[in-house]
């Protein structure tokens, strides 16, 4: 349960489900880049491969990275909303198909087939 976990996490509330550690995530609902915890993180993963899963096509969250301490996480979450960074990874990417070949039509009687 989403509620218990964070409920039990150390740390300073950055909204009702992450609190503030060196794990950057990309919060999709809110559209912001927030360091979280471990659990947080955790979390974050579980709520993506569950998304998956389910084919769901917008996805909650995007774990993306553990960082030495909280100041270098808030950095790269700063650089990041500067730089302005793409956020396809909240959505689902499904692989290209791939091509069926297809039968190539039978040569004609007596016409030599180059290999």
């Amino acid at each position: 349960d989403i509620d218990a976990t964070i409920n039990s996490m150390p740390g300073k509330a950055v909204s009702d489900e992450f609190f503030s550690e060196p794990y950057l995530i990309f919060d999709c609902r809110q559209q912001t880049f927030i360091c979280v915890s471990e659990s947080g993180f955790d979390a974050c993963r579980n709520m993506r491969q569950n998304a998956i899963q389910n084919n769901k096509r917008i996805l909650d969250c995007a774990p993306l990275k553990l960082y030495p301490n909280l100041g270098v996480c808030g950095d790269a979450a700063q650089d990041a909303i500067d730089r302005r960074v793409a956020k396809n990874f909240c959505y689902l990417q499904r692989p290209a198909p791939t091509k069926v070949p297809t039968a190539s039509p039978s040569p004609s009687p007596g016409i030599p087939i180059m290999l």
